[in-house]
């Protein structure tokens, strides 16, 4: 099982204006940000989380789960992308840029490939170019592509 935990020295999260987690199934090329990345948001992962307390996420092996942080104040240098894959027995953890960590428990870190999608939409603008969230939907759609088929037989 997969499990999050965001520790922090101080009793709760701050420092974001969003801050959130999908689970991610599909990719939706005609938009960016969160919306591109097609799945359920999980709803103990956000701006009132647990501090210091593993979260538990229910995905199977092999699940893709995405977590954001949007820096406040605002700067795109700040903000925080943790892309996952589930795989027991795995732990990753990444710094945020208040010093906080967020650690995955259960799962491995997936790159996110910045030039996939200036390569695959090369009309698209800067935001669509420069989002993280784009960019690895794009970088993981086939992937997503070939599970969802296989998983309908």
């Amino acid at each position: 099982m997969l499990s999050i935990l965001y520790t922090t020295q101080r009793p709760t999260i701050t420092g974001w204006r969003y801050f959130w987690a999908k689970t991610v199934v599909g990719f939706n090329s005609r938009v960016h940000c969160a919306s591109c990345l097609v799945g359920q948001y999980h709803r103990d992962i956000g701006p009132k989380m647990q501090v210091n307390t593993p979260i538990p996420v229910d995905i199977p092996e092999n699940g893709i789960f995405y977590i954001c942080g949007v820096a406040s104040p605002y700067s795109w240098a700040n903000n925080f992308h943790l892309a996952l894959r589930v795989k027991p027995g795995v732990r990753c953890s990444l710094p945020t840029y208040n010093g906080d960590t967020v650690t995955a428990d259960g799962a491995e870190q997936i790159p996110i490939l910045p030039d996939d999608a200036a390569q695959l939409f090369p009309t698209r603008d800067r935001h669509f170019l420069t989002c993280r969230n784009f960019q690895f939907g794009v970088s993981i759609a086939s992937t997503l592509s070939k599970a969802r088929r296989a998983s309908h037989g």
